[in-house]
């Protein structure tokens, strides 16, 4: 009996992706069976499922059917989610046995989240036997400033938080992790997208600093659950909107919505230019060196967006730069569509406007 596998070092979630291909050679009619054994990080045995029973020999089409019913009637969720690796034993009662890694890459503390029929429940695997204290904090989505710290031992048997979920954040050494998990119920349209309550976001001296923290946290968080994506964009919209009216004032935000609700025409951006007091000249400069501009990398433009709002007075170089890099998103294209969330906003689309479609660039 000789089996063959593709790819040569399959992993975990390649089987339950349905990406590993495996066939199997040998003597006309000879019985075959697979099975998966899932491991914890210690070697010791979670759970141990029949993947197939066949006979040989046995050819790729009758491995992907088997493989395809035994994950829709996959009964061992938490054991694939909490296991650090695992084996795929081929067996023959008259051929002998084969057994095939599974390898896995995990961190030894994690976060892994399941959802069953109106239910999603979280839990916490720690395999770092103790080499520094754990901290997970849990952040809802209708409060996404306010903290609320959970005991690891509600989350080593599985928490399930309320309605409509929220971020978790998990903290231990230099280690941070955060993932925003979706509860599948809404009553109504409202909860589809709940909207925070901002009564909670930061205010005072450290406001800014704090803010800023709480948009990389949300940014990044891994997404679990119908409606994650919306859920968390929601929280990170109003994040920026509040960063926004700490950097450059309510009038400046309220000029903002405006232009947001108009038709964006010419005179729909002179006026947010009038009410924001944006400095022609620099408006100038930009339609100037337009071109020259676009030719830059990202971070180059933003230095040159930088100096220019210092020289003109609009804010301090530093200032400047720390605006237009926090409101920059990953592959979010150029500064230019940075700089239209920062401090010399409605500078640069007048100038985009005299060197194309008058259209807004916040997004």
């Amino acid at each position: 009996m000789v089996p063959m596998v593709t790819p040569v070092e399959p992993s975990l979630d390649e089987l339950f992706e349905e990406k590993i291909r495996l066939s199997i050679a040998g003597p006309q009619g000879y019985a075959v069976k697979v099975c998966v054994q899932l491991l914890d990080a210690g070697g010791s045995e979670l759970a141990s499922e029949l993947i197939m029973e066949a006979s040989l020999p046995c050819g790729e089409d009758v491995w992907a059917r088997h493989c395809g019913q035994f994950l829709r009637r996959w009964s061992s969720p938490w054991a694939y989610l909490t296991a650090s690796s695992a084996n795929l034993i081929i067996e023959s009662e008259d051929l002998g046995s084969h057994l095939v890694s599974l390898r896995r890459d995990v961190r030894p503390v994690r976060l892994v989240w399941h959802t069953s029929g109106r239910t999603t429940q979280v839990r916490l695997i720690d395999e770092h036997q103790a080499k520094g204290r754990v901290v997970v904090a849990f952040y809802p989505f209708t409060h996404p400033c306010v903290p609320v710290t959970l005991i690891s031992e509600q989350l080593h048997e599985g928490f399930e938080p309320a309605k409509p979920g929220g971020l978790f954040l998990l903290e231990y050494g230099d280690v941070q992790e955060t993932l925003a998990v979706s509860i599948p119920q809404a009553a109504d349209f409202s909860e589809l997208a709940p909207e925070p309550d901002e009564q909670g976001f930061p205010r005072g001296a450290d406001a800014l600093q704090q803010t800023q923290a709480h948009l990389a946290r949300w940014r990044s968080a891994g997404l679990a659950g119908p409606l994650a994506s919306i859920r968390r964009e929601r929280v990170v919209e109003r994040l920026e909107q509040h960063f926004f009216k700490l950097l450059c004032g309510k009038e400046w935000v309220e000029a903002e919505r405006a232009y947001e609700m108009s038709q964006k025409t010419a005179n729909d951006l002179k006026l947010l230019a009038l009410k924001t007091e944006t400095s022609n000249s620099l408006s100038v400069l930009l339609s100037r060196d337009l071109a020259e501009l676009r030719a830059l990398d990202n971070e180059a433009q933003i230095d040159r967006f930088a100096d220019m709002a210092s020289r003109y007075g609009i804010a301090d170089a530093v200032t400047a730069r720390a605006a237009m890099m926090v409101c920059q998103r990953g592959g979010a294209g150029s500064a230019l569509k940075i700089a239209s969330i920062c401090l010399i906003d409605a500078s640069v689309r007048l100038a985009l406007a005299s060197g194309g479609p008058c259209t807004s660039t916040r997004r």
